[in-house]
């Protein structure tokens, strides 16, 4: 069950190069269905600016945007819809070009949902690589003011971290490491 919180504007200085006319970074689903920036993803980065604000409708939306702020290195966005207790507090972009984004799986139930993705990737050497993960995602808030927040993420092959400590709600993932956690797409 979700409780009501206020969510205080977010002082947000960051805005997005892309045009609402070009291709959206996530790519919204198939490259048939391909939707501009305008109507996929920039709504929702700039909602946050917007009286009242505006927010990505379901976890799905939510990655996606997530997705397209790491492209366009949108820090304000990803942090203002990171959930406070697991909210890293600050984001480093190391020099990556995001290639693409897939996404696998998602679901929601209730205020609770998942999105497992995969983004591909090329590091500042030039390396292919991929990030396989399942997001979990949180609703707060009511009405026109409920929004979905970003709690963690699982890569795949990893153990789950809720199964060795069950005590813990959420756990807490460094996104500043991509090669950690991520797999190098031979040549």
């Amino acid at each position: 069950m979700s409780t009501h919180r206020a969510f205080p504007k977010q002082k947000h200085t960051q805005t997005s190069r892309l045009a609402d006319s070009a291709e959206c970074p996530c790519r919204s689903n198939e490259p048939s269905s391909t939707k501009t920036y305008g109507i996929c993803c920039g709504p929702w980065h700039a909602g946050l600016q917007a009286t009242p604000q505006r927010h990505a409708p379901t976890p799905e939306a939510l990655m996606r945007s997530r997705y397209s702020a790491y492209v366009l290195q949108l820090g304000d966005y990803l942090l203002a819809t990171w959930y406070g207790e697991s909210s890293p507090g600050s984001i480093d972009f190391p020099p990556t070009k995001w290639l693409g984004l897939e996404i696998k799986h998602s679901a929601m139930s209730g205020d609770a949902g998942v999105v497992e993705f995969i983004a591909r990737y090329r590091d500042s050497t030039g390396r292919a690589g991929r990030l396989h993960e399942t997001s979990r995602f949180i609703r707060e808030g009511v009405g026109e003011a409920a929004r979905w927040l970003y709690i963690d993420g699982q890569f795949a092959g990893e153990p789950d971290a809720a199964d060795e400590d069950s005590r813990k709600p959420f756990r807490k993932t460094n996104r500043s490491e991509l090669g950690e956690h991520s797999q190098e797409i031979p040549e």
